[in-house]
């Protein structure tokens, strides 16, 4: 049984759920009252961890800056549908393959900043502070490369753990030319490689994780660093793909 609570800390608490909702976080520095109303009164926090957070199906993490609304992995509501997800982070007219390789070019950066600490969350990043657009398509080429060139029974040994079509993703990859020389701006088609890699940075940038700088280099936000230490999905196959991709650098 839910407990009661006083109506100005369940009004306080709706306020905080309406800014979550419409910008996924509350910070100390942009939302100074309602960050105080949440951090330092604990009915509010309560209030959340026994009704809003299971009810919503969404978790919150805290750093002493912030506090930022997850939802949860099969969360309908709150979170993305394929379709929607795919629309949102490369464009319309794409299918799964599509979304496989963002995934896949999400992973592959955060293995760019973290190494083979991520695999155990005992995560550091050596004191990288951006890796570059050019070196992540790079990355996610050999990766794709090593893929393609893969015994057929081992990958697709991999593609049963994982739940995704790496084969099929790998191609579709390959067969992309590096960029095209009459786009002034890459990132408007996803039909090279630099675009597609440029459309999912601007993804994570919308939702607050990433910077990009110049369309060249691309910095993890808090928001993105507080969600790998505290709230990184799905372990198990984040786990067998991170070990495939930092296995090509015999980093594991």
């Amino acid at each position: 049984m839910f407990e009661s609570y006083k109506p100005d800390i369940a009004q306080t608490a709706v306020r905080v759920l309406l800014e979550f909702i419409k910008n996924g976080q509350i910070t100390r520095v942009k939302n100074p009252e309602l960050f105080d109303e949440y951090y330092k009164n604990p009915d509010v926090q309560m209030f959340f961890e026994n009704i809003v957070n299971p009810t919503a199906d969404v978790t919150l993490l805290e750093t002493p800056n912030m506090v930022v609304f997850c939802p949860n992995p099969d969360n309908r509501f709150f979170g993305y549908t394929n379709e929607e997800l795919r629309k949102q982070m490369i464009g319309s007219n794409t299918s799964n393959t599509d979304l496989y390789l963002g995934y896949f070019i999400i992973l592959c950066l955060l293995a760019e900043f973290y190494g083979p600490n991520i695999i155990d969350n005992e995560l550091s990043n050596g004191g990288i502070t951006y890796v570059k657009i050019s070196e992540l398509v790079k990355t996610v080429t050999d990766r794709l490369q090593t893929v393609a060139d893969r015994d057929e029974d081992e990958i697709s040994m991999l593609e049963f753990e994982t739940d995704t079509n790496l084969k099929q993703a790998a191609r579709h990859w390959l067969n992309k030319p590096e960029y095209n020389p009459r786009l002034k701006i890459q990132r408007i088609s996803h039909l090279t490689r630099m675009g597609f890699v440029l459309k999912v940075c601007k993804f994570l940038e919308d939702e607050g994780l990433v910077h990009t700088q110049n369309d060249r280099e691309v910095y993890l936000k808090e928001k993105a660093q507080l969600m790998v230490r505290r709230y990184y999905g799905d372990a198990q196959r984040k786990e067998t793909l991170m070990k495939f991709i930092l296995k090509q650098e015999g980093l594991t």
